[in-house]
């Protein structure tokens, strides 16, 4: 996504800010954090992250030889950063902000292929976090409590779940979201719909050869084999046990979002766009 955003490479990109296992503020703690307001020191700090002041190797390792020393534009990816996008976007409202969004059984065998890296793999930390559960997750109590004795497989997905429950309440409801197997599908349309917002519109439109260079960085679960074919971003559908299939299934339908996603993996956007408009919780 990132590669298509920037694929004139004008723009620094900066990588996870958020990790905890690379983030000084986050040592010890959770792996997707939650306040519901940002203190003075978390103030301070994602001024420091969003005024480019936070420069790590691991951070701009995108940067090295590829990006400009003096660019004027920031790109910040972090899949940690989640259950902080609300309470971070509303304090700093010149901060662009869009969801990238991928279906959670491409998410779960990516983690699962992945598996030396550092995930959140169990659901209880969600329920020992009295101020989430307050504030979002006492809908999904009963939920949380099933799938926190499910297989490895049900609580990934129970994880993105959460992830993207929470997100998508305290986000303002049009921040934009883009759907990673459309954008597989059609490169162009990640930046024709972030212009479709105000808040993106000052990005600048690269052009039809920068797009598809980037575009040739994809994830491998989605390139071709064939190069006279279309990309398919559903592929790893294919591998899928219908055990995992059930589950992933299960555990949306517990959640109350099971029609978020078709039988072919793609995304169905009318119904994710109601389920936002109707769980969408104002700062009060």
């Amino acid at each position: 996504m990132a590669s298509l955003l920037n694929a004139e490479g004008d723009a620094r990109e900066l990588f996870e800010p958020m990790h905890v296992m690379h983030t000084p503020w986050m040592a010890g703690g959770a792996t997707h954090p939650y306040v519901d307001l940002l203190d003075d020191g978390l103030v301070r700090w994602f001024d420091g992250v969003f005024s480019g002041r936070h420069i790590t190797s691991r951070t701009d390792r995108d940067n090295v030889g590829e990006r400009p020393a003096n660019a004027t534009r920031l790109i910040v990816k972090d899949v940690f950063a989640s259950l902080l996008a609300g309470p971070v976007s509303r304090m700093f409202p010149d901060v662009a902000v869009a969801v990238v969004m991928r279906h959670p059984s491409a998410v779960v065998a990516s983690k699962q292929a992945h598996d030396t890296w550092h995930w959140q793999r169990e659901v209880q930390p969600f329920l020992d976090d009295g101020r989430l559960m307050e504030d979002h997750l006492w809908p999904y109590e009963e939920a949380l409590q099933t799938w926190a004795n499910g297989s490895e497989w049900e609580r990934l997905v129970a994880v993105w779940c959460v992830l993207h429950v929470v997100l998508f309440r305290s986000l303002d409801q049009d921040v934009p979201v883009l759907h990673y197997e459309r954008v597989v599908q059609d490169p162009t349309a990640l930046v024709h719909a972030l212009h479709a917002h105000d808040a993106w519109r000052g990005w600048p439109m690269p052009s039809t050869s920068s797009l598809q260079a980037g575009a040739s960085k994809m994830s491998f679960v989605s390139k071709r084999t064939n190069r006279q074919a279309v990309s398919d971003p559903t592929r790893w559908l294919k591998s899928l046990s219908p055990q995992d299939v059930a589950a992933t299934q299960r555990v949306l339908a517990s959640f109350g979002i099971e029609d978020w996603y078709g039988p072919e993996g793609w995304p169905n956007e009318p119904a994710i766009q109601r389920w936002r408009e109707a769980h969408h919780q104002p700062r009060k």
